[in-house]
This record gives C-alpha cells, structure tokens and sequence, in this order.
C-alpha cells in the first residue's frame, strides 16, 4: 500500500512539474514573440571593483582561450528555454581547430539564462556585455566544448566564476552611457542602455573594460 500511494505522489508530481513548465515556455515564448521584448527587461551593471579584478583576470587568461576568432552575427539572438544562443559566422580563427572559416556557430553561455523573472521583475543575464550587433565584426573567446544539434554547431563563451564579464568585444567603437542604479541592485532598464557595449556601473568600471578591449584587439587584429 505505502508503495502503491508513493508511486501515486511521484506521478502527479511529475504531472505538476510538467504543467508548470509548460506553462512557463508558454510565456516565455509570447514574451520573446513580441518586437523589442528586451525592452521589457533590466540588465546587471557590473561592479567598479568588479569589473577591475575581472579585467585583470581576463587579461591573463583569455589568450590561453581553447578557440579564439573573430565572426559576425547572422541573425538576431534565439531564446530557447530560458537560455540564449548568438547565430554567428566565422570570419578568422586564430586559435583553436574545433570551427573554422566561414562557418555558421551558434554560441551561447554554459549554464547562464537569458530570461529570469523574479520578484516580479524580469531580467536578462547578458554578462555586462550586450549582444552583438548584425554588421559588425567581434572578437571572441570560446571553450572546446562543442554540441551538435542537427545542422547547428553549437559553442559556449570561455567563462570563469570570477571573471564574470562575457568575453566577446566588438571591433568598432561604441560609445557607452553609465546609467546610475537604484538601491543596492545594479539592475538598470535594458531600454537605458540598449545601445552600450558594456554594462557598467562607474567610469573607472568603463576604462577597465575599454582597456582590456584594447589591448586584446591588438593581439589579434582584423
């Protein structure tokens, strides 16, 4: 009897799981549906003090990146399941033998998701770096972690747990505005700063960041 009445609570919790997540995805993709929904959401700005020890990081670490390249978005961002992936082409490798030139990827973060709603809120986890523009060329840091999922070659961003920034830095200048948050949270609207390359709290945080670019694009020019 107590095995018959345990596997009753096991069914219907599975049951209610899946209609729960049904139901997510159901609003997860009307969400995503709707034209300019990032506009719906708030973005991380990244810590001063944040920010100048993950640079220093990066500096260090990111050369020694399994694949490093340079490519171009094809399309817009793609929502799947609470997690984004960037369709991109690849224009020059130089490290790594995993992609190759001219080569369609699509690259997104280990473990990271794009969509999180909490407190009534809703957020988009970017990595203080915003996605990537179509036109124009980026400079990327991938692992040698590779799925293929039919036709698609899926890659992931080259992410430590301390050096928190998405390694990915775009080759033309871009100008950035610093949006002062609220509170203790570092959250700002995305519809502020939708037009930054870098989400970042403070002008020291900015340099850091805009100096780490520099001197990565000069290691690997176009």
């Amino acid at each position: 009897m107590k095995k018959l009445l345990y596997c009753i609570f096991v069914l219907f919790l599975t049951i209610g799981f899946g209609v729960f997540g049904w139901i997510n995805r159901q609003s997860y993709t009307n969400i995503t549906d709707q034209p300019g929904y990032l506009n719906q959401f708030a973005v991380a700005e990244s810590s001063e003090q944040r920010c100048i020890d993950s640079c220093q990081e990066m500096k260090k670490t990111l050369p020694n990146a399994p694949v490093i390249a340079r490519v171009t978005p094809i399309s817009d961002i793609e929502p799947q399941f609470g997690i984004y992936l960037i369709p991109l082409q690849v224009i020059e490798v130089y490290a790594g033998d995993v992609i190759s030139v001219g080569e369609e990827i699509w690259v997104g973060r280990q473990h990271k998701g794009l969509i999180v709603e909490r407190e009534g809120g809703r957020y988009a986890e970017f990595g203080f770096v915003n996605i990537p523009q179509q036109g124009r060329e980026y400079l990327v840091f991938l692992s040698n972690r590779v799925i293929a999922d039919g036709d698609r070659t899926i890659c992931f961003l080259q992410e430590s747990d301390t050096a928190t920034p998405v390694p990915m830095f775009c080759y033309d200048d871009i100008p950035n505005v610093i949006v002062t948050p609220d509170g203790v949270s570092t959250y700002v609207p995305y519809s502020e700063v939708s037009s930054n390359e870098f989400f970042v709290t403070t002008q020291v945080g900015l340099d850091a960041m805009l100096e780490l670019k520099e001197s990565l694009l000069k290691s690997y020019p176009r």
